[in-house]
């Protein structure tokens, strides 16, 4: 099938290359430049605003723009995916903070990845291009081996590739999303869509931009950990790849292997990764890889006034709403400690006999000595799953618990006996997954409990009662009235 796919996909495209396709004028002389400095920022994940380690985009955006400023032709940036979703800034606007920050940021391209479809793909398409119905957006938005059934081929405004010109020199930039990351997105929301190998199409894109719009450089940028790697290694030299940008998985590392670039830059904003090419005509003749911090570069240390003031137009715009307090945090609670109670909370306020919460689920630590508020739950919390039910056997239970290495639930039961039901609730990610159990279980339910409102709840009981929150408190959720809602409704 995937195989099919892929071919009805080429097809569409060549069409669409053919129509394309213009010979570069070489008679004109260019800009000579004899380097090319290319900026890369990975799984954002909103995180817009600083904090710690992370610089936040006015600082980010004030090297960028910095370095366009002054070295335009020398100048191309980068987005890795998985840029829009996990801040309660950009979660409350459904990531149009981030993609207008970017946008004035002067960003060229990115790739789609998976928490880009957290809210069904069409939420950002809409913002790029003369195809979308919230146009805030001109840099390209990428992903070669996407495929909608919906339109036999690429979703409205994505690109397999786009060519940009810097001096002398032709960059062609080809973007995929991780080949299988279909698992990692809610199935309601990638449901109609097919993620194709990636290392055929790559290959075939970039031997039709050597050949067809004599490029240069060829770049990939990909939203996957390294497992397209070594195929891409292996590519003859017609479709050669000098550079392979990373993403997903959140590391740091920047290398050359097999005479290819490889670089991924972080999360959240701590990172911004550099690649220089140093340029003998349009022949690269060395490439230097680094990672840039406030450590180690100046001009991330001071905030862009522009994109500070637009930062602070939204952050004024939810101000009540995210940061009225809501209770005492005196020690860091960290992800799994969290998981674990969100487990419990789950399996209390459902009067389940077991609660299942993914570690992915969980984004970050509760931070301690600090009043939580929703911004923090936000942070923590980003989807917005709800709470579901179903009845499981115990072999089904201790089955599912076994093949997953499952280690973020709540129980009082030692043992689950084989033959007899049991309640368990979960979230509506994990509940969803085909490869899971849970739909194929007893009365299934969806109480439309949102993980982040139940939360709120809770801790504003545990205010009322405690004054400050634990993980070890008996929780209230279950026994004291009434949902609690926050100071004011979403804006």
């Amino acid at each position: 099938m995937i195989s099919k796919l892929r071919i009805m996909v080429w097809l569409g495209w060549l069409l669409l290359l053919t129509a394309a396709c213009t010979t570069p004028n070489r008679d004109v002389e260019p800009i000579t430049i004899s380097h090319l400095d290319i900026f890369y920022l990975n799984d954002l994940h909103g995180q817009i605003e600083p904090e710690g380690a992370r610089m936040g985009l006015p600082a980010i955006g004030h090297f960028l723009m910095t370095r366009q400023a002054l070295f335009p032709e020398h100048t191309l940036i980068l987005a890795g995916g998985d840029m829009v979703h996990g801040s309660a800034l950009a979660n409350l606007d459904y990531g149009r903070p981030v993609i207008e920050l970017m946008q004035l940021i002067g960003f060229d391209a990115m790739v789609v990845g998976n928490h880009e479809f957290d809210w069904g793909l069409p939420v950002i398409t809409q913002y790029f291009g003369a195809g979308g119905t919230d146009p805030i957006a001109d840099f390209k938005l990428l992903g070669a081996n996407i495929y909608e059934h919906a339109k036999g081929g690429l979703p409205e405004t994505v690109e397999p590739y786009a060519i940009f010109t810097r001096g002398q020199l032709r960059i062609g930039v080809i973007g995929t999303i991780g080949y299988g990351l279909e698992r990692s997105i809610a199935p309601q929301f990638v449901e109609g869509f097919a993620f194709l190998d990636p290392a055929p199409i790559v290959e075939d894109l970039a031997r039709h931009l050597r050949a067809a719009h004599q490029v240069d450089v060829i770049l990939l940028l990909t939203h996957d950990s390294g497992f397209v790697n070594p195929d891409v290694y292996q590519f003859p030299e017609d479709a050669r790849v000098d550079v392979i940008f990373n993403a997903h998985s959140h590391q740091v590392f920047a290398y050359v292997e097999h005479g290819v670039a490889v670089i991924q830059s972080g999360d959240y904003g701590r990172f911004v990764g550099h690649v220089r090419f140093d340029l003998e005509g349009t022949r690269i003749r060395g490439m230097h890889l680094e990672q840039l911090t406030r450590e180690n570069e100046p001009l991330l240390r001071y905030s862009q006034p522009d994109v500070e003031r637009l930062l602070e137009t939204y952050k004024q715009a939810s101000d009540t709403y995210l940061n009225t307090p809501i209770i005492f945090n005196p020690e860091t609670v960290e992800r799994d400690a969290l998981s674990r109670w969100m487990a419990r909370l789950m399996r209390t306020v459902t009067h389940a006999d077991i609660g299942l919460q993914n570690s992915g689920g969980t984004r970050m630590p509760f931070p301690g000595d600090t009043y939580l508020s929703m911004r923090h739950l936000y942070d923590v919390f980003p989807f917005d799953n709800t709470i579901k039910t179903v009845w499981l056997s115990g072999h089904d239970i201790t089955q599912f618990l076994s093949r997953t290495n499952w280690r973020n639930y709540d129980t009082d039961i030692a043992y689950f006996e084989a033959d007899k039901l049991y309640k368990v609730a979960t979230n509506s990610f994990v509940f969803d997954q085909p490869h899971n159990p849970f739909l194929s279980g007893i009365d299934p339910e969806d109480t439309l409990m949102q993980q982040r409102d139940l939360v709120y709840t809770e801790l504003s009981h545990q205010h009322t009662l405690y004054g400050y929150f634990s993980v070890t408190h008996t929780l209230l959720s279950a026994v004291l009235p009434g949902e609690v809602l926050p100071p004011e409704t979403q804006p």
